[in-house]
């Protein structure tokens, strides 16, 4: 799954929603996370074409799972609609978006909140207000992790996700975050007067180290949660 303009999202072809073999012994189960397969990072693999076979084995990975991400964001979207006043003002600027994941995920990413500085811009649609984010650093793009939420009254509710191919958004601190996943929340005002908003999240989060090229999950392959994860928290902060 990827996202195009406006939040849409992309469903992969049926060659490419083989999930491939299961787990082996080596592997083993993954305790409070449901995913297709875990990503076989080959310690073995080393030298020149070490980095790219890893991140095409993560790519490979997470397309073999994009079908059921859909599915779930799709049901996610059929929400009813929210009615209410639009209290607080216009999304506009450098905002941090602030994650917390779930207690189930692994022990490797229970490392508490991580931040990520995003620009963003809010403009009129059809069905209310749209806010879109995208990475603050000049060496990121949008394809490393991007949002669309729509505000209706104090509600706001949308994807933030990244293409398969890519490693992630660069934290302010030692992570990088890789995620799919679909946010709910409500607006509120900032001590600052300025529109904030905060919530929880469901889908697919990882964590890597920004210094590791390889992009390999944190504690050895184990910092991925699966994209049925539910009880992320979430909040868009002023910056």
């Amino acid at each position: 799954m990827t996202l195009g303009s406006g939040g849409a999202v992309a469903i992969a072809s049926a060659a490419d929603r083989d999930p491939g073999p299961g787990p082996t012994a080596n592997e083993g189960p993954v305790p409070g996370a449901l995913r297709f397969r875990r990503y076989p990072w080959p310690s073995a693999v080393s030298g020149p074409g070490a980095i790219g076979s890893r991140r095409a084995v993560a790519a490979a990975s997470r397309v073999r799972r994009s079908v059921a991400v859909a599915v779930a964001l799709g049901l996610a979207l059929a929400l009813p609609t929210w009615t209410g006043a639009q209290s607080a003002p216009a999304f506009t600027g450098r905002y941090r978006f602030v994650l917390t994941v779930a207690p189930s995920c692994p022990a490797s990413m229970q490392v508490g909140p991580i931040s990520v500085l995003m620009d963003v811009t809010e403009t009129t649609v059809s069905a209310g207000p749209e806010l879109s984010g995208k990475p603050a650093s000049p060496s990121q793009t949008p394809d490393n992790g991007r949002f669309e939420l729509l505000r209706q009254g104090s509600r706001i509710h949308g994807p933030f996700g990244a293409r398969t191919d890519k490693l992630g958004l660069d934290s302010e601190g030692i992570y990088r975050v890789w995620m799919e996943v679909m946010l709910d929340g409500a607006t509120s005002i900032a001590s600052s007067g300025r529109s904030r908003a905060s919530g929880t999240a469901f889908g697919e989060v990882e964590f890597s180290l920004a210094s590791d090229p390889t992009g390999e999950p944190v504690g050895g392959g184990t910092g991925n949660c699966g994209f049925a994860t539910t009880g992320h928290q979430w909040s868009l902060e002023p910056a």
